[in-house]
């Protein structure tokens, strides 16, 4: 899920990853707001192009404002391109259960003893595609909107789809979407 939020007085988009396992923030970005990163021992991750990139350091505080929600982040310094920052399961994890309706675009979760909703708006959608890669064991949805072009999601290795803004979930091939293709005229699936 894609999500506009603020770091400081700066406006940011977030894409909320359940694919990544690290919290991430653009190198440029970083430079730009001027937060003091902690060197850590260098690890490669692989991004949407399937390029390994060299994790650059640690930040323990960031505070970011999603949806008026204030976070303290543990996020790491990675020069990539198209994105503000990327929250991965270790965020997700801090959130405890929560509760995505894919009909409404919405996030719900329990934080700071109150019930928080995250909201994407669906009348910016412009396609809901369904990708399964050939020959691996997870399938990718994403919901694609065109109000920003900020967001790089690539699952093809000719690099076809391009940049667009968008939610993407990666599934487990078992994994059955309901009622999409009935609830969402430009629902479509492929294999890549």
């Amino acid at each position: 899920m894609q999500v506009k939020a603020k770091i400081g007085p700066h406006e940011i988009i977030v894409l909320v990853d359940s694919g990544s396992t690290h919290n991430f923030i653009n190198s440029r970005l970083a430079n730009m707001l001027q937060l003091l990163f902690q060197p850590t021992s260098a690890f490669p991750v692989k991004v949407a192009n399937r390029e390994k990139v060299i994790c650059q350091g640690k930040h323990d505080k960031v505070h970011v404002l999603i949806q008026d929600i204030p976070f303290e982040l543990i996020i790491y310094l990675l020069p990539i391109t198209g994105l503000d920052v990327v929250l991965s399961v270790q965020w997700l994890e801090s959130l405890g259960s929560v509760v995505c309706n894919w009909k409404q675009l919405t996030m719900d979760f329990d934080w700071d003893n109150a019930k928080r909703r995250f909201e994407l708006s669906d009348e910016s959608i412009s396609q809901i595609e369904l990708y399964i890669p050939i020959g691996y064991s997870v399938k990718y949805l994403a919901i694609q909107n065109d109000i920003h072009w900020v967001c790089e999601v690539d699952f093809t290795p000719s690099s076809s789809v391009g940049q667009s803004s968008a939610i993407c979930l990666e599934l487990p091939s078992r994994a059955h979407i309901l009622k999409v293709p009935k609830d969402f005229f430009y629902y479509k699936e492929s294999s890549v």
